[in-house]
């Protein structure tokens, strides 16, 4: 039946017909389809290579980075965690931040909020979920998001931990 429609739909040597043969061969031939598959991602590869070719000048971007970074310790604290069962835990922390040189006249001048704001964080965090180096860098990343927010940017590069004692 598919003979017959494609005989009718087609004149002769029309081109419906001759795709139809083609998609015939494709669906019957592996080494046809990898070809033709191969075919259409060198075109796909082909097209890429010419957008990225003419494409705009990338070498011309500026970063600033904020100067060299420097370490600054934050002073040691300690705070209570979530209440488990009735029973109260605290966290003593000692924090040193990597920042650009340039930013560290901002952390001076919102120290008590960040302080304020990292033990506001710790108060949401559960004893167990602290335990162990993975607790311990899920903790570094927040507070560092903590103390980034506070800021109004990405200024803090890494949080290190001097001092890190669960109760």
């Amino acid at each position: 039946m598919e003979d017959a429609v494609s005989e009718q739909a087609a004149p002769a040597g029309g081109r419906l017909a001759s795709l139809r043969t083609l998609a015939g061969r494709l669906r019957g031939s592996p080494k046809l389809r990898w070809a033709a598959m191969g075919a259409v991602l060198l075109a796909l590869l082909a097209a890429g290579l010419g957008v990225f070719l003419t494409g705009e000048d990338r070498s011309a971007v500026t970063i600033e980075l904020g100067g060299p970074n420097v370490y600054y310790p934050l002073p040691e604290f300690m705070a209570d965690l979530k209440p488990q069962g009735g029973r109260t835990r605290h966290v003593r922390l000692a924090i040193v931040l990597q920042v650009p040189q340039a930013r560290v006249t901002a952390i001076e001048a919102k120290q008590v909020e960040i302080l304020a704001a990292i033990q506001a964080h710790l108060r949401d965090q559960e004893h167990k979920s602290l335990i162990g180096t993975a607790g311990a860098e899920r903790l570094r990343i927040e507070l560092r998001d903590t103390i980034n927010h506070e800021l109004g940017g990405t200024d803090v590069r890494v949080v290190l931990f001097t001092h890190f004692l669960l109760d």
